[in-house]
């Protein structure tokens, strides 16, 4: 049985309503947004990126050579984002990431992917003992499984990991999940990079 091809999907379907304004589109590193950034890093690894957005979220002229990923579950968060790149290849494992952590680097995703398990449904990085929803390998089977759950009514991504078999790697350094959601940790962030 072949390995399932990885595709990168990156959220960025959320209001950042505590922000002010769109995460994807900072710039924390020169004159580079993070989704510029994170294609860029999915290029490098030689991996398919896919920005998932909310239906008109953009306009068609904002960065047209990346692939978007029209969200057809808008306002149901990250497993209505996942479900959406189910349905698009339900053969492809998707690589989850959030516009939330723009200190996590093309290293890290590199690293959780030398981590995978193809065996397990999940891999996943762990930070502060728990599971990250938002920075996972989900392989097709687990996609299938978590349908299946939507149909039925649930909503939560992060309920459906913790229940889930997975292949949890430790050892991330901690400022990499410093979640940059407002204004107050977006100069953090900036800070740091700094550094």
């Amino acid at each position: 049985m072949n390995t399932p091809q990885v595709k990168g999907l990156f959220l960025s379907g959320g209001q950042s309503q505590r922000m002010g304004q769109d995460k994807s589109l900072l710039c924390y590193r020169g004159h580079e947004t993070e989704i510029e950034r994170w294609k860029r890093h999915f290029d490098e690894l030689g991996l398919p990126f896919h920005w998932s957005q909310r239906p008109h979220q953009y306009p068609a002229t904002l960065f047209p050579s990346i692939t978007r990923l029209i969200d057809q579950n808008p306002g149901a968060g990250p497993l209505g984002a996942l479900i959406t790149a189910h349905q698009h290849d339900p053969e492809a494992a998707w690589l989850v990431l959030a516009c939330d952590w723009p200190l996590l680097e093309g290293t890290d995703v590199a690293r959780l992917l030398q981590a995978r398990h193809p065996d397990f449904p999940v891999t996943v990085a762990m930070h502060q003992d728990r599971r990250q929803p938002l920075f996972a390998l989900y392989e097709p089977v687990f996609l299938a499984q978590a349908a299946v759950a939507w149909q039925a009514g649930e909503q939560s991504l992060n309920r459906l990991l913790q229940a889930a078999v997975a292949w949890e790697v430790s050892g991330w350094e901690a400022e990499r999940f410093l979640n940059a959601n407002d204004p107050d940790a977006r100069a953090q962030v900036e800070a740091w990079v700094r550094r």
